[in-house]
C-alpha cells in the first residue's frame, strides 16, 4: 500500500512540474496598442496552414527555431529557409488578423529562379525610371521592390522610432544625413553595379543593393 501511496504521489509530482514548465514556457507577441496577444504556438500553427508552409514553388521550408515578436508592426516574423540559399525569406503573422504572408528577399534576383548558376537580372522589361523605396526598420530593412536599375530613384524611409544613417559603399557611395522617424534620403543611381548599404548605428546589418543596366 505504502509502494502505490508513493507511486501516486511521485506521478503527481511529475505532472505538477509538468504542467507548470509547459506555462512558463508560453511565449506571446502583444499587438501595438497591448489588447491583443498570440502566442509563438499559435502563430506556428496559423503558419503551417499559409503560403508559408505551402510555396508553389517548394523552396520555402519553414524554420520554427528562428523567430521575433515585432509588436510595432503587430505581427510575429518566423524565418523561412530556401532550398537554394538565395533568398532571406519571412513569414509574417498578423497578431490582429490571424493571418500569415510570405515575403522574399532576393537582392535583385527572380525569387524563383530554380538554377542558381545562371541566374539573370529580372529587369527584362523596357520601362521608364521609378522610385523604389527602402523601409528602415526596428529589425532592418524592408525593400519595396527588385527591379532596380540604372536611373531608378532609391529612397530610404526611416519607419523606425531612432534615428538612422545609411552608408552606401561601392562606386560613387556616399552618407546619408540622420533621418530621424518618417524621414527619407533619395538617391539617383547612375551606375550599375553592386552596392552594400548599412546604417550606422547597425553595421553588422549589410543587404546587397544591384543597379542593373537600363533596357
Amino acid at each position: 500500500m505504502k509502494q502505490i501511496k508513493l507511486v501516486i504521489f511521485f506521478l503527481l509530482i511529475i505532472f505538477f512540474i509538468t504542467g507548470c514548465n509547459s506555462g512558463a514556457n508560453k511565449v506571446y507577441c502583444y499587438n501595438k496598442s497591448g489588447d491583443k496577444k498570440m502566442s509563438l504556438d499559435e502563430a506556428i500553427n496559423i503558419a503551417k496552414q499559409s503560403e508559408c508552409a505551402n510555396d508553389p514553388q517548394g523552396f520555402a521550408v519553414l524554420d520554427i527555431e528562428n523567430n521575433q515578436c515585432q509588436q510595432l508592426a503587430n505581427r510575429w516574423i518566423l524565418t523561412i529557409k530556401d532550398k537554394r540559399n538565395l533568398c532571406s525569406v519571412y513569414c509574417y503573422v498578423d497578431i490582429e488578423t490571424k493571418k500569415a504572408s510570405l515575403e522574399w528577399r532576393c537582392m535583385g534576383w527572380e525569387p524563383w529562379a530554380a538554377d542558381t548558376s545562371n541566374l539573370k537580372p529580372a529587369n527584362k522589361i523596357l520601362r521608364d525610371p521609378v522610385t523604389i523605396e527602402i523601409l528602415i526598420t526596428n529589425t532592418g530593412f524592408e525593400s519595396q521592390g527588385f527591379d532596380r536599375r540604372v536611373g531608378d530613384t532609391i529612397k530610404w524611409i526611416n519607419q523606425d522610432t531612432v534615428p538612422h544613417k545609411i552608408i552606401v559603399e561601392g562606386t560613387g557611395g556616399f552618407v546619408s544625413p540622420i533621418l530621424n522617424h518618417n524621414e527619407s534620403y533619395s538617391h539617383i543611381f547612375t551606375e550599375s553595379g553592386h552596392y552594400s548599404y548599412y546604417c550606422s548605428d547597425r553595421p553588422s546589418i549589410v543587404p546587397i543593393l544591384i543597379i542593373n543596366e537600363a533596357i
